[in-house]
């Protein structure tokens, strides 16, 4: 018997094939790559290129190969082809059929797969890659070029004491005295040579097309020494004809020239080969910063899409293999890839150094490298440079950064090179600080001619001059700061340490870096430059979560030329979540602290397991956090996803599978997307401790049985649960067409759980197109996706195996219902619920991208209690095939796997024949109670029959309640039930509702009022009365001159002088056996109108202001003015509407033209106009200053 344990997730073949998430921060220098270094499947993201993958064979397999158009001789890859339409397979770098380059060979196992049709290339690529004779398969991207419309040109600089270039146009140029190119042109020049100036150093553009017949480029282009011009002959022999001076990939031509149908490309090559390599100190235009090394333009851009690179990798191969010592890439996209990391070690083996960009960020502002890696930017072995203003050392607000940035240099408003023998200064970007550091490294070349790249790369890190200073928020993430050309061709006497492996050994030697145990990481230490003495070697992390034990190693030398492998130990602490990445440092101190380095990486702690039952037609990987298939996603989808999805007869048509728990729309644990517009996953459960995923083969049982016991304690509101999970893979041929799971779900809390519901969603892709179909059987509890709406020929089925609890099922349409469901809000809490719930819902669907969810409920858990599920997951190639192993999967369950305990079924305690009484508008309490036997069974209560309006029951406790109407006098007969989940009690019930009168309602009552004594208010109170009962009105309290109808409800009120003030009215209806009670206050004013003077008289304005005061009978329109005595109007305090009562005016001594007005006496006048009368007064007032 063999029991396989957690599987580690492939290595990325670093010494010990430890699980290690590696991102070297400018870490491996350009000869110094371990094979195969790097990760094992870095993410491919950004646009790709449709109708292509790129597929690198293994050496056997290319050996074997017999190419004829779409075919390869390759049984399993031939037929693989043909379902995805293949049409054409092809060597990647067919010129590199003869090379004898350094790993050349390992490029040529590299071909381009072109197919027909609208398939995802992600998706195809995925399926070629699991092939066994492919070592990895990826979509070919397309990458964008790395520059932004210009902002306004910093003024330039004055020239430094150095001699410059007599170039007109330098004088503008203030990027070269911030790197200091003047100062370094007077030590050496591109010029010069590699020993003489006709063996200059040669920097490869490798870009979107160069116009390099532009005046100020043409003499410095590289010339191809082996080619004979124009003969129609390749006479070097390097797969390419007449290509004297480059080539251009976007029309398979000889000529590098930008294509005028992407004229943003042309530009961008011509702006670029001009930052580094145009003619300098001939009295034209601009100088580029090698002073005269050669060029080679390579014309790398899309034929039809501007502004975009489709062939770069295939230009940095061409650069390295004609004898380029420099090639700048000032292009790149989000994501790392395989495929361009073997272009990347090509170049690195043949001694060519990649400069590149290191990007613009998004929106024009940048983002951090380490986090978001950039290809090529964050490849190993190349040299990536972020970009600064053109006259400052200020992080230019669109750069990239990041430790993982070697270095940076001005890239802002450049003047450069432009098509049409032009010149510009309009652009901005990493694209052209990145050929302004080749320059200079062709510069230290020229400099060190005996130096391989690898120490030139280090010698432009080393020498590169701290930013941080002058970019706060940005401390520890320029890399080693701006490139400084002087010192870079000068300063010899630096060291250049740098980590350039890394081996993992584990505690527990299952390749797996697992909580509290001891790693011992082994980290290799590299010298490219001059001799280093007395080194402190430290590890050091910014996690609290690890604990790094021995973490300072010292030497006393380390000289240049030489490596030493450095051992540390670290623990990781017990709380640290599974798949996480443990963050470290390796520094490096020498020479007494003048010089030190630090390299950032990364290791995967806690991976999460994952195996894979294989029955022969079906491969299906399980996981220890409910994941079926798959950890996430397909990998077509998430690049770091392990498993083998569901593969029936060897096709994976899973995208995602997983187990859904939940007892209510907001407690739900499950291991499916989520929220994150369908694209994010939830991570509810995590192997429960002590629990081990294992497979063990073969099993008591079937040939192949798995294990793992989960917990829910990742979820938000955990329901408190243990799930058991077994697994069952039977190879027989009566039995290989499915796999069984099985899940026993414990209550592991306090408190019982109610409507539990659980149930297994796949999101199923059986068509290229993802377009397939969903039916449901109901006879055997099996919900099926397959090809066709009839006669399919690819079947899955998920089917329910255990009858202990209803079904649920919901073919889903993620189109609608859960990218765009919910206002595309992904595949919420809510809906999870409503479809695992709902029972039996959507049965068919056609032509759509679906998902399907099988389910089983509700039931009820005790604490301690457990409930019991299983499915059949099932793969057939005719309805008539998935019924049969349907039908033995059943068979098989019930026959070998299923524990059959009979139930016993719940009784009532309560009575049969109950008779109950209440009155209309009183509340019936009543709890009824039942026993079962079977101890862990929770029991739910419910009503049926005709169940009065108003009456409901608590199904978990049984309390019955009703309030009945004063509509619903008369006898009810219905029943209660109780339930276990598989059978049930009835009683019957009798309920009196006794009539009972109910009391008048208020219809129209008196509000509030203000009234005039001797006015008259009349008003008619209205009350209903429910049952019809005739209403008769009462005064409560006696008030004088007030009356109201007993009959009619209509009441007077004329109230006399001596009832002014507050008259409260309280109004009884009454239907002889109940009343209500009305009330309203009166307000009653005297009726006059009345002045009642000015005060204070005399008043200063500077004291206060004064008040005039009066009272209305009723609402009026009134005038109050101020006149001086001439008559004049001085001031007018208010001329419109008041309402009835007393009246209050202030006036501070302004004049309507908001002027103070003279001491003396004035008049004010008081008119108002009311009910036909007018009222009116003159009174004087005196003003004193």
């Amino acid at each position: 018997m063999q029991t396989i344990r957690r599987s580690a997730r492939p290595s990325f073949s670093l010494r010990l094939g430890m699980i290690v998430m590696l991102a070297l921060i400018g870490a491996l220098p350009l000869d110094a790559a371990p094979e195969g270094a790097g990760p094992d499947r870095p993410s491919v993201a950004g646009q790709v290129q449709p109708g292509v993958v790129v597929v690198k064979l293994r050496p056997q397999a290319r050996q074997a190969l017999s190419l004829q158009g779409g075919t390869t001789g390759l049984a399993g890859f031939d037929k693989l082809g043909r379902r995805h339409r293949v049409y054409a397979v092809e060597p990647a770098f067919p010129f590199l059929a003869r090379s004898a380059r350094k790993r050349a060979e390992d490029l040529r196992q590299v071909f381009y797969v072109r197919y027909e049709g609208s398939a995802d290339p992600r998706a195809v690529a995925a399926d070629f890659e699991r092939l066994a004779e492919v070592v990895y398969a990826e979509p070919l991207q397309i990458h964008r070029l790395h520059d932004l419309p210009a902002s306004p040109a910093a003024p330039a600089s004055p020239a430094a004491a150095a001699i410059l270039p007599n170039d007109p146009l330098v004088s503008q140029m203030s990027h070269l005295q911030q790197v200091l190119l003047p100062e370094a042109w007077d030590v050496v020049r591109g010029e010069q040579g590699l020993g003489s100036p006709d063996e200059r150093v040669v920097i490869a553009i490798i870009d979107g097309g160069t116009e390099w017949r532009h005046k100020d480029l043409i003499d410095n282009v590289w010339t191809n020494p082996g080619e004979i011009p124009g003969n129609g002959v390749d006479d070097d022999q390097n797969g390419y004809e007449d290509d004297v001076h480059g080539w251009n990939f976007a029309n398979d031509s000889a000529d590098p020239t930008g294509l005028s149908a992407t004229p943003g490309n042309a530009q961008h090559g011509t702006v670029v080969a001009g930052v580094a390599a145009a003619v300098t100190n001939n009295g034209l235009g601009v100088a580029g910063s090698s002073w005269n090394a050669q060029f080679m333009p390579i014309n790398a851009g899309c034929p039809d899409l501007d502004n975009l690179v489709c062939y770069g990798y295939a230009g940095i191969v061409y650069a390295a293999e004609n004898g380029a010592h420099i090639a700048n890439a000032s292009w790149g996209g989000p994501g790392l890839s395989r495929f361009a990391q073997d272009v990347i070690d090509f170049a690195v083996a043949n001694g060519t150094l990649v400069v590149t960009s290191a990007g613009n960020g998004s929106g024009g502002f940048g983002t951090n490298n380490d986090t978001q890696p950039q290809n090529p930017a964050n490849l190993f072995g190349v040299l990536s440079v972020g970009a600064t203003n053109k006259a400052s050392d200020q992080k230019a607000v669109y750069s990239n950064f990041g430790r993982s940035v070697d270095v940076f240099a001005p890239g802002s408003s450049l003047n450069s090179t432009y098509p049409g023998d032009a010149y510009d200064d309009q652009l901005n970007g990493t694209s052209f600080s990145s050929p302004l550091v080749a320059g200079i490294a062709a510069l230290v070349k020229t400099r060190q001619p005996d130096w391989s790249m690898a120490q030139v790369r280090e010698q432009l890190r080393v020498t590169a001059d701290p930013i941080d200073d002058a970019n706060a928020g940005f401390t520890g993430r320029l890399g080693r700061g701006r490139v400084n050309a002087l010192r870079a061709v000068t300063e010899f006497d630096h060291p250049a340490v740098r980590t350039t492996n890394v081996a993992v050994a584990d505690e527990g030697g299952d390749g797996a870096i697992n909580r509290e145990e001891t790693i011992t990481l082994t980290l290799t230490y590299t010298n490219f430059l001059a001799d280093a003495t007395n080194l402190t070697f430290r590890l050091t992390t910014p996690d609290d979560r690890i604990t790094v034990e021995q973490g300072e190693v010292t030497a006393t030398a380390l000289p240049g030329g030489t490596s030493l492998e450095v051992p540390f130990t670290f623990t990781v602490g017990a709380d640290t979540p599974n798949e996480y990445t443990l963050v470290f440092f390796a520094e490096v101190e020498a020479d007494g602290g003048a010089y030190t380095d630090a390299t950032r990486f990364e290791l995967l702690a806690n991976p999460a397991s994952v195996l894979t039952h294989d029955t022969g037609p079906v491969q299906v990987s399980i996981t220890e956090e409910g994941n079926i298939g798959w950890t996430t996603f397909s990998d077509t989808f998430d690049p770091d996803s392990r498993g083998v999805g569901f593969v029936y007869q060897g096709v994976n048509y899973l995208f995602e599978g997983g187990l859904m728990i939940a007892n209510g729309p907001g407690r739900i644990s499950d291991a499916v997307r989520g929220v994150q517009d369908g694209v994010g996953q939830d991570a509810d459960f995590a192997p429960a401790p002590g629990s081990v995923l294992e497979i063990t083969r073969p099993g008591v049982l079937a040939h192949e049985e798995g294990q793992i016991t989960l917990v829910d304690s990742p979820a938000p509101l955990p329901l408190g649960i243990t799930v058991d999970q077994e697994t069952f893979a039977d190879t027989s041929e009566a039995r290989n067409d499915f796999v069984i799971f099985k899940y026993r779900i414990t209550n592991a809390g306090l408190m019982t759980l109610n409507n539990v519901h659980a149930g297994l969603f796949f999101d199923w892709d059986l068509n290229a197109d993802a377009l397939d179909y969903a039916r449901f059987d109901a006879e055997r509890r099996m919900g099926v996706a397959q090809n066709a709406a009839t006669a399919p020929t690819v079947l899955l089925a998920t089917k329910l195996l255990t009858t202990n609890a209803d079904v649920s099922y919901r073919a889903i349409d993620n189109e609608t219902e859960i990218y765009g469901g919910d206002a595309g809000n992904g595949f919420t809490d809510a809906e999870k619920w409503s479809f695992l719930s709902g029972g039996v819902q959507r049965t068919d669907l056609d032509g759509a991208d679906i998902s399907t969810l099988l389910g089983a409920g509700p039931v009820g858990l005790k604490p301690g209690c457990a409930f019991d599920m299983a499915f059949a997951v099932i793969g057939g190639t005719s309805p008539e095939a998935i019924q049969a192993s349907a039908d033995a999967a059943q068979a098989f369950w019930e026959s070998t796997l299923g524990e059959i305990q009979p139930n016993r079924p719940p009784v009532f305690t309560t009575a049969d024949g109950l008779s109950l009484s209440v009155a209309e508008g009183q509340t019936l309490a009543f709890t009824f109670e039942a026993r079962d036997e079977d101890e862990c069974d929770v029991l739910a209560y419910a009503l049926d029959g005709e169940v009065p309006a108003r009456a409901t029951i608590n199904a978990q406790t049984g309390q019955f309640l009703f309030s009945p109407d004063f509509d619903q006098a008369g006898l009810y007969a219905f029943t209660v039930v109780v339930t276990d989940g598989r059978d049930e009690d009835r009683i019957g019930v009798v309920i009196n509702v006794t009539e009972t009168n109910r009391p008048p309602v208020l219809a129209r009552v008196l509000p509030d009022t203000l009234i005039t004594a001797a006015q008259t208010l009349q008003f008619t109170f209205d009350v209903q009365d429910p049952d019809g009962d005739g209403v008769t009105y009462r005064l409560v309290d006696a008030v004088p001159n007030a009356t109201i109808d007993p009959q009619t409800g209509v009441f007077t009120f004329v109230p006399s002088l001596e009832q002014v003030g507050a008259v409260v009215i309280r109004v009884e209806a009454s239907d002889g056996q109940t009343s209500v009670l009305a009330e309203a206050t009166v307000t009653v004013i005297e009726p006059a109108f009345r002045v009642a003077g000015a005060y204070p008289s005399p008043f200063s304005p500077a004291a206060g202001a004064m008040t005039l005061s009066f009272q209305l009978p009723a609402q009026a329109t009134v005038s109050v003015k101020v006149f001086d005595v001439l008559g004049r109007t001085v001031a007018t305090l208010v001329d419109g509407d008041l309402p009835p009562g007393p009246q209050r005016l202030r006036w501070t001594g302004i004049n309507d033209a908001g002027q103070p007005v003279a001491s003396g006496v004035y008049f004010y006048r008081i008119t108002a106009r009311a009910d036909g009368q007018v009222y009116d007064a003159l009174e004087s007032l005196l003003l004193v200053r």
